[in-house]
Order: C-alpha cells, then sequence, then structure tokens
C-alpha cells in the first residue's frame, strides 16, 4: 500500500481553506483585511522556513547546495517586499520593489545551478546550443509582443523604469525555465525542479494578470493572489522533495559500503 504523502495533504488542505477565506470574504471587511494580511506573510514565511531548514542540512558546498541557497534568498528577499508592500500599502513605487527585483535576481542564479546539475554539458552541443537559443529568442519574440514595455508620460521616469523592471525580471526566469524544459524531456530532471518551474510559471501569470488588471486588483478582486499563493506552496514542496531525494542518496551511499 503506497505511504500518504503527509506533507502534500497538508499543504493542500491549507490552500483549500485559504481559498474559501479569499472567495467568501468572511467577516467584516475590517475582519477580512487582517485575515489577508496575515496570509499574505504566513504562505511566503512558511516557505522561507522550509527552504532555509534545507539549507542548514545542505550546508552551501556543492551545486545543488548553492541553488537551494540562492533560491531561499530569493524567497526570503520576497517576503521582505511583501511585508515592505503592505506598511506602504501599496504604493506604485516603493522600497519593496527592490526586494522583489532583488529575488528575481537571486532565484535566476538558483535555476541556473539548478540547469547545471540537471544537464551539466547543455551547452557543449554546439547544434543544441544553437536550438536552445533559436527557442529563446522566438519565446523572447513572443513575451514582448504579448507584454510590450509601456512607457506612461503620465507618471515618473523611476515608476516606468520599475514598471519594465518586471517585465524583464519576469522573462529572466523564463529563459533558465527553457533549459529546465529540455531537460525534462531528456530525462534528467528531478521532482523538485519540476515544481520550482511550476511554482515560477504560476508567479509569472499572476504577475502578468496584475500588469493587466492592475485597477481590478486595486478595487477588490484579489483572487489572483491564490496563484501566487500556489507558487509559493510548490516551492515549499520542492524544497522538501530535495530534502528527500537527499536522504534517499545518502541511504542509497550507506547500502553500498555495506
Amino acid at each position: 500500500m503506497r505511504k500518504i504523502d503527509w506533507f502534500l495533504a497538508l499543504l493542500v488542505i491549507f490552500f483549500v481553506a485559504i481559498s474559501m477565506i479569499l472567495i467568501f470574504k468572511p467577516g467584516t471587511e475590517n475582519t477580512f483585511g487582517m485575515a489577508k494580511n496575515i496570509i499574505n506573510i504566513i504562505i511566503p514565511l512558511f516557505t522561507v522556513i522550509v527552504s532555509f531548514l534545507l539549507v542548514k542540512k545542505l550546508g552551501t558546498s556543492g551545486l545543488q547546495a548553492r541553488a537551494v541557497l540562492f533560491l531561499a534568498l530569493g524567497f526570503l528577499s520576497w517576503l521582505v517586499a511583501d511585508i515592505i508592500w503592505m506598511i506602504y500599502e501599496t504604493p506604485v513605487v516603493s522600497p519593496a520593489d527592490v526586494f522583489y527585483l532583488l529575488g528575481y535576481a537571486l532565484i535566476f542564479v538558483g535555476i541556473v545551478y539548478g540547469v547545471k546539475i540537471s544537464s551539466p554539458d547543455i551547452f557543449k552541443n554546439k547544434t543544441r546550443g544553437a536550438f536552445l537559443l533559436l527557442i529563446i529568442i522566438i519565446v523572447a519574440g513572443v513575451y514582448f509582443y504579448f507584454i510590450p514595455f509601456a512607457w506612461d508620460s503620465e507618471i515618473s521616469l523611476l515608476e516606468n523604469l520599475l514598471t519594465s523592471g518586471y517585465v524583464i525580471a519576469d522573462l529572466l526566469l523564463v529563459i533558465p525555465l527553457i533549459f529546465l524544459c529540455y531537460s525534462l524531456l531528456a530525462g534528467k530532471l528531478s521532482l523538485g525542479w519540476i515544481l520550482i518551474s511550476a511554482g515560477i510559471l504560476l508567479s509569472l501569470v499572476g504577475d502578468l494578470w496584475y500588469v493587466r488588471h492592475y485597477e481590478l486588483y486595486e478595487a477588490g478582486e484579489q483572487t489572483i493572489d491564490l496563484v501566487w499563493y500556489a507558487g509559493y506552496l510548490l516551492f515549499a514542496y520542492a524544497m522538501v522533495q530535495f530534502r528527500r531525494a537527499h536522504e534517499q542518496l545518502k541511504e542509497d551511499l550507506i547500502k553500498l559500503r555495506k
């Protein structure tokens, strides 16, 4: 009989519970607002805690350990950004943007390490490299076609630069995902990295919806937050899968030595 994955089961139950809260908005407006703020902090905080527990176990030596470290730092940066964003009451430009963009950069580095782990020889074959480069150019072209740079003369230079910065930051995470997808098709990608990829894609969907429907979000249509929440929970579950894979590897090595 297959064992129940209790961690996954609890994540699903938790996600269903917060979904009910966001959809039905129980209690008064103030009560719901307070509950929403708590959820906004608890979910990324949970992911950060799970991630740094794995960092403590793996250390910082080796590609996998460094990948996990940079991912954890990226999640922490996003958590700090979420806290600042709440304090500043969601202005267009705030110090939160620094930590959001820093988080993108850190996670980008973590994913690059993941690519090196999954396919260390991915750049050695010139034909394969040229093909992947062509895919990147096509994806970038399609991306900028649907999400073009927008320059609004009615807002400040800083606001315009930040808006463009998020467009580029999302694309920077999409590019290494292409290499991870190649590794997946080649059968070299672990479940943990598949979950990380899925979480990044959910975050991208949330970001793009927010950019296109900012006015709706500010008016109270915030169920899109569930997409970001799901992304964070996938990140947390990915860390658990990395931990399980690490422990299984240790067990296999012990058996080989006997």
